[in-house]
């Protein structure tokens, strides 16, 4: 009789070690796979944005055992607050969450969450390996890295982002660099205190409520952090392509 799915264990090799692969690498270590994690840069980076987790996906961290780490590094979130974008009289409507669980959280936070947990799970996670090419039909797969290393494993997972080398590897003659677009992003952060100590906006800064304007062409949402901090993001739709 072959073995079932439940009993199979295979040697995994995970490409990319931000959120989304450290966290699969968590996970497939825990069910027994022996699994390595290979990054490009030379530690994990620090930069990123304030994501919002949805449900499903705090359902899906609760499931490996990392709903109490992801709360830890959370705020959950209750409402929002719609305000105008020219007047200053206040919020024009409240739009509550109701019983939904969505957790504002920061990236890099997110992003070690995951790394300890794959430690502690057994993953080997190495830095400074920079894949240069794979060949995904032979059995095992092969993988090479730029110091001459090569693996040999039942499964790839490439997780390396929106510059993905490996899709580059695997799709060659296909057109698959990021195309810019002319929206421009703009994050920054405000100590609460500073915002809490004046008295037109204090009464609307609940912790856990998030703030958005929508204009003509840009919007802006706002919202508190862990750190202590609001976090203040704001999208310009129309701000012009990146110099070539």
């Amino acid at each position: 009789m072959a073995p079932s799915v439940e009993h199979l264990k295979f040697q995994i090799l995970i490409v990319g070690a931000g959120p989304v692969g450290l966290t699969a690498a968590a996970a497939l270590s825990q069910d027994g796979h022996s699994v390595t994690v290979l990054e490009r840069h030379p530690h994990l980076q620090t930069q990123g944005n304030t994501p919002i987790v949805q449900p499903a996906a705090v359902r899906a961290y609760t499931h490996i055992g990392l709903g109490a780490a992801l709360a830890s590094i959370s705020i959950t979130g209750h409402g929002l607050y719609s305000w105008p974008y020219k007047d200053s009289f206040g919020p024009i409507g409240v739009l509550s969450y109701g019983n939904v669980k969505a957790f504002m959280t920061e990236r890099p936070a997110v992003q070690l969450m995951a790394y300890d947990a794959s430690i502690v799970a057994g993953v080997t996670v190495l830095f400074n390996c920079q894949v240069i090419g794979l060949d995904q039909n032979a059995l095992p797969v092969r993988l090479w890295m730029a110091d001459g290393q090569e693996y040999t494993v039942d499964l790839i997972i490439a997780a390396d982002g929106i510059k993905s080398n490996i899709r580059q590897i695997i799709y060659p003659d296909r057109a698959v660099e990021p195309v810019p677009t002319p929206e421009c992003i703009f994050q920054s952060q405000v100590p609460s205190h500073i915002l809490k100590s004046d008295d037109r906006v204090a009464p609307y800064l609940e912790l856990n409520t998030t703030h958005g304007t929508l204009g003509p062409s840009k919007f802006s949402i706002c919202r508190a952090t862990v750190e202590g901090n609001f976090t203040i993001t704001s999208i310009v739709m129309d701000y012009g392509l990146p110099p070539a």
